[in-house]
């Protein structure tokens, strides 16, 4: 590939890093720097006879979103985090405490006229940890600053913008494995490939 064919692939441009915004519940945000979600496949091995073949049924959502910030004089941001943290757990783990049906976080990446060309929808988020930070008499040059990590339930990406593309499915088919006609287990394996369109 030449380099005018490679540019002909970028016409409109490259998304910048440095373009983003964040809202977490009602309160927008001005993190210094953010990771996106992320989520990989879950696969079932089977090796029983034949080759080693990996089956993909579901889908893992990965790490945690780690928001930095730079904190101010009065320490408003350190005290943000510490006001949703505090009580969170109430000393039992009940599932209610995570609403797993609300987007709570919202992370938008932005064009250079700051209008909205990609969204990730982040479900069930809440804070698991503030980051320890250093603080020294040498770093006189330097700001303290304010890392969060964020768990979450999922995630729906959404493609606002206009790139010639179609926007990433949010719905979710749940998988359904045969409930008859399964013999031995290698029947079973045979109806699961069929099942997941896999022949």
């Amino acid at each position: 590939m030449n380099i005018s064919a490679f540019r002909s692939l970028y016409r409109r441009g490259f998304a910048s890093a440095a373009r983003y915004s964040v809202q977490y519940g009602e309160t927008e945000l001005y993190p210094e720097s953010i990771t996106l979600p992320s989520k990989s496949v879950s696969v079932f091995t089977h090796s029983l006879f034949g080759p080693i073949v990996q089956y993909p049924y579901r889908e893992t959502f990965n790490d945690n979103v780690v928001m930095t910030f730079p904190e101010d004089s009065l320490g408003k941001m350190r005290n943000f985090w510490e006001s949703k943290m505090n009580g969170a757990g109430g000393g039992a783990a009940f599932p209610h405490r995570i609403d797993t049906q609300n987007a709570n976080l919202h992370i938008s990446q932005l064009s250079g006229s700051d209008t909205p060309v990609a969204t990730y929808d982040v479900y069930g988020a809440y804070p698991v940890s503030i980051v320890p930070v250093n603080q020294g008499y040498g770093m006189m040059n330097e700001t303290t600053k304010v890392q969060v990590m964020i768990k979450y339930y999922m995630y729906e990406y959404h493609q606002t913008g206009n790139a010639g593309m179609q926007p990433a499915s949010s719905g979710r088919t749940p998988a359904v494995l045969p409930t008859s006609g399964v013999g031995t287990y290698r029947d079973l394996l045979v109806d699961v490939h069929q099942a997941m369109g896999f022949g």
